[in-house]
């Protein structure tokens, strides 16, 4: 089993490819047989000990539908001689892989169906095996002049040709409706049967002439047993079907590759878009710092004026040459308190653009540059050239981290560094944030060693933040610790108090509680700190 939807039945000389893969579902002939990484053990070995030697008796497509029968004589588990169908059933979503005993019984599938996914039938072993819905359809190989004659007026009923074709016949694809229409298929009843003679001549006889279609690219994209308008003649078929197959898998692997990179490069510009509107709203409520602070200082001048549980005063602007103002206040404090919660809120406006001098600009170049790659991405070709763009942007599409490659995390460590917000220290110091219950949880338990300063808003709800110290944590510079607590003071539910007390300690000294919830824990040996958000 080469892949979780793929069995390989070796031959001489080869191997016999089944895939029951929704867009891959093939059969044919390979040369040797491919790398066996064992996706599915259990299924494997079941197969093994059931086919391991086993003969072919007889290939048949069944009623020229897109269901093949291959029967086989082997052992069974005990060694005793026994006959064995594999039914493989090609169609899209729905296609099967079912071993079944000389009572048609399945002894095992490859893809367990249930009556949830299919009210028609179960695949499951011991089940009976019940083949796939096909009408009253009828099989076009086995049709006589005599019977075409008495099929065509109930084909003649439907809007086209093809559409009766399809609903009386099986095994009309799009490729063969095309090699039948080369031959006068649509050319009356009469030309309709020549066509149909001429197919099942070349059944009967095996004149086969494989060709290969390629799509607008010269990508080879289909493989057909017949010649087909706009194809060229290949020798072989199984090799068509296997090189389809495989520039289908570089496709695929292109699709996939290209998914990862684009979703790597839209979540960091968004994260950085998000970061400019911030910038930007703080830029606004920092134009207004000033203003807020004069409403504060005529709210001290005119307290006299305040009523109580008021909602707003008017009291005279001496900026506005004496013209009235109406300056709203919460009903549920005093005058000062609404004069100092103005002061307050224009020290958080200058303060938030006081601590990010000049990144703006940053920002917005790496925006720029972000788009580019973006456009570089779904431009690339290969797989090459996206490895390549990754290896040159590998910063800027892992947000500062620079992994090896800019490949799936390969540990639960690794995907939780991924996923955690990462800061650093105005000393150097990297600070990790928890910025819910379940990042804290994942931070605590998987990314943290225990010498790192874990901190904590003491008495509320509070992401969980660690302070990477490299093994000495007495050597944290004050100005990390406080970089680090107003972090934790920020993702708490007291980020809007003036003064937050936040704990820390090292990791080594905090605990999980038994059976608490996430994010649940609790601490020994901790030092306080008082911050402002």
């Amino acid at each position: 089993m080469p892949r979780r939807e793929q069995v390989c039945l070796g031959v001489p000389d080869g191997a016999l490819l089944i895939s029951i893969a929704a867009a891959d579902a093939r059969v044919h002939l390979i040369d040797r047989m491919p790398p066996d990484p064992h996706p599915e053990p259990s299924i494997q070995t079941h197969l093994d000990s059931i086919l391991r030697a086993a003969e072919v008796r007889s290939v048949t497509a069944v009623s020229f539908d897109r269901v093949l029968r291959i029967e086989v004589s082997g052992m069974d588990r005990v060694g005793n001689p026994h006959d064995y169908s594999l039914v493989i059933e090609l169609m899209g979503k729905h296609s099967a892989f079912v071993v079944l005993d000389g009572g048609g019984l399945i002894v095992a599938t490859l893809k367990t169906v249930t009556r949830s996914v299919n009210r028609h039938r179960e695949l499951l072993a011991r089940l009976p095996y019940v083949p796939p819905p096909g009408g009253d359809r009828r099989d076009p190989l086995t049709l006589t002049p005599a019977e075409w004659d008495t099929l065509w007026p109930e084909l003649a009923t439907y809007p086209s040709l093809r559409e009766g074709w399809r609903a009386k016949l099986f095994g009309l694809s799009n490729e063969l409706w095309a090699w039948l229409q080369a031959h006068g298929a649509e050319d009356g009843r009469e030309g309709a049967w020549q066509a149909l003679a001429a197919l099942q001549a070349v059944v009967r006889d095996s004149r086969w002439q494989p060709c290969l279609l390629r799509n607008a690219d010269g990508i080879p994209a289909d493989a057909w047993p017949l010649p087909l308008p706009n194809s060229e003649p290949v020798a072989n078929l199984h090799a068509a079907l296997a090189l389809v197959a495989s520039q289908a898998g570089e496709r695929g692997r292109l699709r996939v590759r290209r998914g990862e990179l684009l979703g790597m490069a839209e979540r960091r510009l968004h994260r950085i878009d998000s970061q400019i509107k911030g910038l930007d709203r703080a830029a606004d409520r920092a134009a207004q710092a000033d203003t807020w602070q004069h409403w504060a200082d005529l709210l001290l001048a005119n307290l006299h004026l305040i009523k109580p549980r008021a909602e707003q005063v008017t009291v005279v602007d001496w900026d506005a040459e004496g013209a009235d103002l109406n300056i709203e206040l919460d009903p549920q404090s005093n005058g000062p308190k609404n004069a100092e919660a103005l002061y307050e809120r224009a020290r958080r406006a200058r303060r938030a653009v006081e601590e990010t001098p000049g990144r703006r600009p940053e920002l917005a170049a790496e925006a720029d540059r972000l788009h580019a790659v973006i456009a570089a991405l779904k431009a690339a070709e290969t797989t090459d050239e996206l490895d390549d763009l990754a290896d040159e942007h590998e910063a800027l599409l892992a947000d500062g981290a620079a992994p090896e490659r800019l490949a799936k995390p390969k540990t639960e460590r690794e995907r939780w560094l991924r996923r955690l917000e990462k800061r650093t220290s105005s000393d150097g110091y990297t600070i990790l944030i928890g910025r819910n219950s379940q990042e804290s949880e994942g931070l605590l338990s998987r990314c943290a060693s225990p010498s790192d300063l874990w901190f904590h808003v003491r008495g509320a709800g509070s992401g969980h933040v660690i302070v990477r110290t490299n093994g000495q944590p007495d050597l944290v510079p004050p100005k990390t610790i406080e970089d680090a607590a107003r972090w934790a003071a920020r993702c708490s539910k007291m980020k809007h108090s003036s003064l937050v007390p936040v704990v820390y300690t090292q990791r080594k000294y905090v605990t999980k509680v038994t059976g608490g919830a996430a994010g649940k824990v609790v601490y020994r040996h901790e030092k306080s700190i008082f911050i402002e958000p």
